[in-house]
């Protein structure tokens, strides 16, 4: 099995724990990582990564996004990162992973679909770390508005409409 069926395991897997059903999770990720090819074990790492973000790990979870870069620097691997910082608190870790996706938009991931498809969820996250870290409110409106022109057509999108309420919000 090449990229694609290690992609389709992946996805089905992450999108399983996103929604609360763990069973066997945890034992793709042992099975995963002992396979010969690296987007396996950068899956393996990853699907540990969200297992640890689903138990409000978000320590663990970066040590494990951190060990998938190490195997291979995609860019789903730097944003897993940005988000597990996100959630740790670690503001300026956080931006600096979104800002390496920000920097290679476009770049097609080897071992998932274009950077441009997850550009939306990487600049409404980095426009919330600059928020919850209360960087220079021109900074702030400045990355929630980027979110919502990426978009103009998309308004009821809930990434534009979140973006655009914190804009209302950060006006008055």
């Amino acid at each position: 099995m090449g990229s694609g069926a290690a992609r389709s395991e992946y996805v089905a897997a992450s999108t399983a724990v996103a929604a609360g059903d763990e069973v066997g999770a945890e034992a793709k990720v042992r099975a995963w990582f002992d396979k010969p090819l690296p987007e396996w074990r950068i899956f393996a790492k990853l699907l540990a990564g969200d297992l640890a973000m689903a138990h409000d790990r978000p320590r663990d979870a970066i040590a494990s996004y951190k060990e998938a870069i190490m195997i291979g620097p995609e860019w789903i691997t730097h944003e897993q990162l940005g988000l597990a910082y996100l959630a740790a608190g670690a503001w300026a870790d956080a931006e600096r992973e979104l800002t390496w996706c920000l920097e290679r938009r476009g770049e097609a991931a080897v071992f998932m679909v274009p950077s441009l498809a997850l550009l939306p969820d990487v600049m409404l996250a980095l426009a919330r770390s600059r928020d919850r870290r209360h960087a220079d409110p021109g900074e702030v409106r400045a990355a929630y508005q980027a979110v919502v022109d990426l978009a103009p057509a998309a308004q009821h999108d809930p990434i534009t409409v979140e973006a655009r309420a914190r804009l209302v919000k950060l006006a008055k």
